[in-house]
């Protein structure tokens, strides 16, 4: 754990470095998961089963998925706590992603803890002694 905090402690000293970082990560995962996913959707769906009236959902997704990044961007820039920043990050993540499972859903449970519960958990162990 003392080296996530070393790895903050470095970033704050260069917050353009950290920024770039951040967008270049949303970005990948953009280019990644959400569009290829939406043309192989408009490719089988719309063209292939002659279907035009699924490219409105389609176009829809595409563009929820850009705000939320969007949305996304503009809380990690807001100076508010790291914790409320990596629950939105999660919260995003689930909304963004057209691959999400029922299972998946776990990762939103850190996200919606209060910060009295969070602060209340036993330190973690370390496994490595």
């Amino acid at each position: 754990m003392r080296t996530v905090w070393r790895v903050f402690a470095y970033l704050k000293r260069y917050p353009l470095l950290a920024t770039g970082m951040l967008v270049s990560a949303i970005l990948s995962t953009l280019m990644v998961i959400v569009f290829p996913a939406v043309t192989k959707l408009i490719v089988d769906e719309v063209l292939g089963k002659h279907q035009p009236g699924r490219l409105t959902a389609l176009v829809l997704y595409a563009a929820s998925a850009i705000v939320i990044l969007v949305l996304l961007v503009r809380c990690w820039k807001n100076g508010i706590e790291l914790n409320i920043k990596f629950g939105v990050l999660l919260v995003a993540t689930v909304l963004v992603s057209p691959h999400l499972t029922v299972y998946d859903l776990v990762i939103l449970a850190p996200s919606f803890l209060p910060k009295q519960a969070l602060n209340k958990l036993p330190p973690l162990r370390n496994l490595s002694s």
